[in-house]
């Protein structure tokens, strides 16, 4: 029973602490101004450019796409796409039903969404932009369909005979 107790608190503390260092993370984030915004996420590009892209290949990399631009709904993406795992499995670890869960999710990710837009047009330089939180509820989607596949492939592989002859 103390192991069950113990396994019970790490599937709801460990989703816990992730989704406040998450939503911590991006209201800071969403608080910096338009200049500070642009340029740590250059500033962030410019260091992953210098371990991943070639000098030779650096400079045409920059002007043949808008690299500033994908890195940040990129990371739109990926912010709601890790929250939204991250609701999905504190709500399971609290036994709510796979259903309710992921109806939970998408919600709850929505709802933050559009307050984090919201929140950044009472910031200098920035605007709530519908594109953004298009990309947020993409990523949340993402990820509900992820833990889908995921889940009913492991009950597809369940149900399979144990002995199957060949």
């Amino acid at each position: 029973m103390k192991k069950l107790k113990k396994y019970l608190k790490l599937h709801i503390m460990i989703p816990l602490v992730g989704i406040f260092g998450l939503v911590g993370l991006m209201f800071y984030l969403s608080s910096q101004n338009g200049m500070q915004s642009r340029r740590l996420s250059r500033g962030i590009l410019k260091a992953f450019s210098n371990l991943t892209v070639p000098d030779s290949v650096k400079n045409s990399f920059q002007k043949v796409i808008n690299a500033d631009f994908l890195f940040r709904k990129t990371a739109h993406f990926f912010e709601y796409f890790i929250l939204a795992l991250l609701i999905y499995f504190l709500l399971r670890g609290l036994k709510v039903s796979i259903r309710k869960s992921r109806i939970i999710t998408m919600i709850g990710c929505g709802l933050f969404a559009i307050t984090d837009e919201l929140h950044q047009v009472f910031v200098n330089g920035r605007s709530a932009l519908a594109m953004d939180l298009i990309i947020d509820i993409i990523g949340s989607i993402s990820a509900m369909i992820l833990i889908y596949f995921v889940t009913n492939r492991k009950r597809a592989v369940a149900t399979l005979p144990k002995n199957i002859s060949k």
